[in-house]
């Protein structure tokens, strides 16, 4: 079974949809503009990247994508590392 989306992309508080991929993710940020982005869940604390008028205008694709990843995969490890120390308790 194919794993469901994790980016939820953001418009303002507008919620758009989620893609798969971070490099979808930072691609469709790039387009979208100031005031959109991209959180891990729905909630405001979950943002990992959000554009900004200052931000815009260096806007790195490519950094962009590979911070996302990255956050994606260390709440990954943790993710794993929880889930295995919650079942070492049991």
């Amino acid at each position: 079974m194919a794993a469901s989306p994790q980016y939820k992309i953001y418009q303002g508080s507008d919620y758009l949809g989620s893609l798969k991929r971070p490099s979808d993710a930072a691609a469709l940020l790039s387009v979208l503009g100031p005031g959109s982005s991209v959180r891990l869940g729905h909630a405001k604390r979950d943002t990992l990247h959000a554009v900004t008028e200052e931000n815009q205008e260096t806007y790195d694709l490519l950094r962009v994508e590979t911070k996302l990843a990255l956050i994606a995969e260390c709440i990954c490890i943790g993710e794993k590392n929880l889930k295995k120390s919650w079942e070492g308790q049991r």
